[in-house]
């Protein structure tokens, strides 16, 4: 039994020309009790895309605040990720860089935002993979996906 059968699934699927060996780190970047102070958690610029209360729109820097409930900005290797958790705002920060922790596959979905679905835009997302023992035998399992930004 071959112990890199990921690797071999890569060299079977040549649509996936982006999957590749990288680093991930995940962190969290701050916490808020007051939606102003969520908002203040987004970064300047980027692209990505926000979740109202009444409505899914693409994160535009300077946008009207509304009641926000979840939220991703890309900036590059980094994506910063907004959810509201219990009574307030939680954020994290997934940073690639190269090296050989994960493996990662770019996959886009349909966007939800009427304006950037109207265009043909697409979100797309970043999937990694990382090598984990289960009783012996090196599985990859997924770590989680992080927006990359909006195409075509």
């Amino acid at each position: 039994m071959k112990q890199d059968w990921f690797k071999d699934i890569f060299e079977h699927f040549p649509d996936l020309p982006d999957a590749g060996n990288c680093c991930l780190d995940i962190r969290l970047v701050g916490e808020a009790a007051e939606l102003r102070d969520a908002w203040a958690l987004l970064p300047p610029t980027g692209q990505g895309w926000v979740c109202l209360d009444d409505s899914v729109q693409a994160f535009q820097p300077g946008m009207k605040p509304g009641f926000l409930l979840n939220a991703e900005v890309t900036n590059g290797n980094s994506t910063l990720v907004l959810r509201m958790v219990g009574g307030g705002w939680k954020a994290w920060e997934w940073n690639e860089s190269p090296g050989d922790d994960c493996r990662a596959i770019t996959r886009s979905y349909k966007s939800s935002a009427p304006v950037e679905r109207a265009r043909g835009k697409n979100l797309a997302y970043r999937t990694y993979w990382k090598k984990q023992d289960d009783d012996g035998v090196p599985v990859w399992v997924p770590v989680g996906s992080r927006l990359i930004g909006w195409r075509d």
